[in-house]
């Protein structure tokens, strides 16, 4: 079994932060109905680019 170090801990809660803190400012600057003008392939290849994304890191 690994045992997760505090450095990896670190690492994943500032990931974590950071991440949502910039997910959150984008939406901020881009407007609040943004989400809701997206149509359903804008849609898919955001959250496509999402998992690819999620994988690579």
């Amino acid at each position: 079994m690994n045992r997760m170090t505090v450095n990896t801990f670190i690492r994943m809660i500032g990931g974590g932060g950071g991440s949502y803190a910039f997910i959150v400012f984008v939406l901020r600057l881009s407007g609040k109905r943004t989400l809701s003008k997206m149509n359903a392939f804008d849609f898919i290849v955001t959250v496509a680019l999402g998992s690819v994304l999620a994988n690579t890191s």
